[in-house]
């Protein structure tokens, strides 16, 4: 019989306003959310590895398992600290990169939105198996293998049941909103989005949670409401559902 993994414990990374309006929704909704910023108010912070994990270290001390919520995708480099953060449940596990992009094509030294998931293939728990780092969702990459969108839209999951099956048991989970469709959510990139609706990503999400133990997952990319019109508030409120119920799935595992 495998270890019995804690409970979850739902966070809300407050590094900007999205994250803030994620987290003010969350707690009037009467989620028992822990509200942290954890660039605490820096306007100028070292954008590298040892600087993110130890940002997320700070922030958050829980040993349970970590449902993480922030806003812009520009700060999806904060994944890389909670994936470190996730080593401590799990000394091999698959790291699932659900998103328009594949986060991997910027090689500069430091850490960025652009090149954090090729440095959770090298230096986290998920680095053992070369299969262990799956793409999901994306609409064009630098040869990376993975399930692009047009495989979900045409529900031709062989390639993913394939890399399921490869990978480890045990999975962390980023999902970066922008990989659906422009009328699915409000996300950060209004002119560069992806082509996935809401119940494709559900039903990759029942395949994934189906057949793996998830250790801890982020949700990104609502960068919020500046002047808030009704069509606006409308789209936000639909956003923000949108996260309750993604919470809802990953953390009933």
């Amino acid at each position: 019989m495998g270890i019995i993994l804690p409970e979850w414990k739902l966070y809300s990374l407050e590094m900007d306003d999205g994250g803030k309006e994620i987290g003010e929704h969350f707690q009037s909704q009467g989620y028992g959310i822990t509200r942290v910023n954890p660039v605490d108010g820096a306007e100028n912070f070292p954008l590298t590895k040892r600087w993110a994990v130890r940002a997320i270290a700070d922030a958050i001390t829980t040993e349970k398992r970590v449902l993480a919520l922030y806003g812009h995708g520009l700060y999806h480099f904060m994944t890389y600290g909670l994936a470190k953060l996730a080593d401590r449940l799990s000394d091999d596990y698959c790291y699932i990169h659900i998103d328009q992009h594949t986060d991997f094509c910027d090689y500069s030294d430091q850490i960025s939105c652009g090149n954090f998931t090729g440095q959770i293939s090298t230096d986290t728990n998920a680095r053992h198996n070369a299969n262990n780092v799956i793409y999901i969702g994306y609409t064009s990459s630098l040869h990376i293998a993975g399930v692009t969108a047009d495989m979900i839209r045409s529900r031709d999951t062989a390639l993913l049941g394939e890399m399921l099956n490869l990978s480890a048991k045990r999975a962390y989970i980023s999902i970066d909103l922008d990989v659906l469709h422009p009328s699915q959510a409000k996300t950060v990139y209004p002119l560069e989005r992806g082509a996935i609706m809401r119940d494709g990503l559900f039903e990759v999400l029942e395949r994934i949670v189906a057949c793996k133990t998830i250790i801890s997952a982020d949700i990104v990319g609502y960068d919020g409401e500046k002047e808030v019109t009704a069509t606006k508030q409308a789209s936000r409120e639909t956003t923000l559902k949108l996260y309750e119920d993604l919470a809802k799935m990953l953390m009933r595992n």
